[in-house]
């Protein structure tokens, strides 16, 4: 059976914020971003690929994650580069599953409303920032595989709300890996549809991926 991935506490980053009396103080270039991150022996993160394909080493992890030994995940962090590789000053784990097959979820795919923020192209990866109306209970996500045909994915979010009461607006970070199907695409390139249910109705956008 298909578990969805629960959220029993949303993703929340607060933007870092410094004060000083000095004029000359220059204030940190730290970013905030979506980011593939890997780990070592020990578990700790050892480098970073940017989804503009840009890699460095972790000199500092303020948030000392520690993870699975030798594994790839996706994170969103606020980090700075410095010289000797990046800071991480913060790090949360979105919600980046393989999307599965509708066939998966036993109980079937629900498709409880969210409210749309952004959905952009990373390093194969497809990035997404939604709204939820928070209520006590809890939210699961998960991607659904609707139809894979050569170099054509389409892909719809499983979303359930547990509770019908709704309240203020929560922010989520998901994150859809797309590398395993780029590598079966026939021409090198990946045509993708992601479809949700958001509170004004059924939303549809096309996106491209390439090697």
């Amino acid at each position: 059976m298909m578990k969805p991935f629960t959220l029993w506490m949303l993703l929340l980053l607060g933007m870092l914020t410094a004060c000083s009396d000095d004029k000359e103080y220059h204030y940190p270039s730290v970013k905030l971003e979506f980011l593939t991150a890997h780990s070592g022996a020990d578990g700790r993160l050892t480098s970073i690929t940017t989804d503009a394909g840009e890699s460095y080493a972790v000199a500092q992890d303020d948030s000392q994650l520690k993870v699975g030994a030798d594994s790839t995940l996706r994170i969103i962090s606020q980090y700075e580069v410095q010289a000797e590789g990046v800071r991480l000053y913060a790090v949360g784990r979105p919600i980046s599953p393989l999307p599965r097959p509708a066939s998966a979820f036993k109980e079937g795919v629900v498709t409880d409303p969210v409210e749309l923020t952004s959905a952009w192209m990373g390093l194969h990866y497809l990035n997404l920032i939604v709204n939820v109306r928070e209520p006590q209970g809890r939210h699961s996500f998960h991607f659904v595989e609707e139809a894979f045909e050569e170099s054509h994915l389409r892909l719809r979010l499983y979303h359930k709300a547990e509770s019908s009461t709704q309240a203020y607006d929560q922010r989520v970070y998901l994150s859809i890996p797309l590398e395993e199907y780029l590598t079966q695409a026939a021409t090198g390139t990946l045509q993708l549809s992601l479809t949700m249910n958001t509170y004004q109705g059924e939303w549809t956008k096309e996106f491209v991926d390439r090697r």
